[in-house]
């Protein structure tokens, strides 16, 4: 027989639950790397931890890595189907789900300050790209910044002074986009996944790479390239390290999505800090073993703005066909927004402390409550 006192405290049980009042929000997330990734142990780890923090153990984040539930390629789904409650999600990876915001995946030509790009690239999407977000409630999904990699380099087996030294050289871009380029400038440009590059490198098939600093740690390959050009030519901040399913952040609580948002530029920061960080390492470690950073030929540098201008312009046309009726306007408000960044953060010097104070108080304490 149930006593008064058992009876009282199940009814209290049942008022605490019906109301949400002391009930953990545990949320899953999803991402296509491993536990040790950087953009894991630097990004989405401190992140969920301040968040756990700051709610008093309220929310808490199971993290899923691996592609464990969801890959590169079925994070966006995942999360619209709520098999995640959250994940990253790189719009290249989903460019049919994500036509419109598929913008910013092929504006690399407009960067090359990695916090710069993170910062421009979100307020853009946040008060210059209504399309985009209206794409991002389609997919039942709620947005919360961009991060950003590093700049691409031309890493080469042997050093050029000239462009003509470079015509007929053999070069691996791992940014495919590109490749329409070095094929204009005399390279041949060869598609091949990163996995295969050493031995690429290493049997003469392909002479260069077109990639991120960070490759030459990933795929050991200081012992083959001898020389990196020190133009940077464009870089990517697209990806969202984080997204929610609307119906989980609809069961938050106003002070639980305050929580989210506060942290929110810490996110952003420290994943586009992981990719900052892995590029001085991997440099550190190549010019240990001999290699070397070269002028990049001038007649390269011309001939690359010049690409640059007209690859911005096939962006925004490409954009247009894909749906995204003020594609041209968007592309001039990131412009915008890189000079205005770049102008905000070259005193900070890099300091990721200083570059998340400027971005909270110059992008989320815009955004609605």
């Amino acid at each position: 027989m149930i006593s008064k006192m058992q009876t009282m405290l199940m009814a209290i049980a049942l008022l605490v639950l019906s109301s949400g009042m002391g009930v953990a929000k545990e949320l899953s997330y999803g991402i296509m790397v491993t536990s040790t990734n950087p953009l894991v142990t630097y990004g989405f780890q401190p992140f969920a931890d301040a968040v756990r923090k700051a709610s008093n153990d309220d929310i808490n984040f199971t993290l899923h890595t691996g592609g464990s539930l969801v890959g590169a390629k079925t994070s966006l789904s995942g999360v619209r189907q709520g098999l995640v409650d959250a994940a990253l999600v790189a719009p290249s990876y989903v460019p049919s789900e994500l036509p419109k915001y598929n913008i910013f995946a092929d504006l690399t030509p407009l960067g090359e300050d990695p916090y710069v790009m993170m910062a421009a690239a979100t307020e853009t999407v946040f008060f210059d790209c209504d399309e985009c977000l209206d794409e991002f409630k389609q997919n039942r999904i709620v947005p919360f910044g961009v991060m950003a990699a590093t700049p691409y380099y031309l890493m080469c087996k042997e050093t050029a002074s000239t462009l003509d030294e470079l015509q007929g050289r053999k070069v691996m871009a791992s940014n495919p986009s590109f490749s329409g380029w070095l094929n204009e400038i005399g390279m041949v440009a060869i598609s091949l996944p990163g996995t295969e590059i050493y031995d690429a490198l290493e049997r003469g098939q392909v002479d260069c790479i077109f990639s991120v600093l960070g490759w030459m740690d990933s795929y050991s390959l200081s012992g083959l390239v001898k020389v990196v050009f020190d133009l940077p030519m464009g870089l990517s901040a697209s990806s969202q390290p984080l997204v929610m399913n609307q119906r989980s952040w609809d069961r938050l609580s106003e002070n639980e999505k305050s929580i989210i948002y506060a942290e929110a530029s810490g996110l952003i920061v420290n994943t586009t800090r992981s990719y900052v960080e892995s590029g001085k390492r991997a440099w550190k470690n190549a010019e240990e073993k001999g290699v070397k950073w070269v002028e990049t030929p001038e007649v390269f540098v011309s001939v690359y703005e010049k690409y640059r201008d007209s690859a911005i312009q096939k962006s925004v046309d490409a954009a247009v066909k894909n749906g995204l009726t003020d594609a041209q306007a968007v592309a001039d408000a990131l412009k915008r927004n890189v000079a205005k960044w770049t102008e905000i953060l070259a005193p900070l010097e890099g300091d990721p402390e200083k570059i998340r104070q400027a971005v909270t108080e110059g992008i989320y304490a815009r955004l609605p409550k």
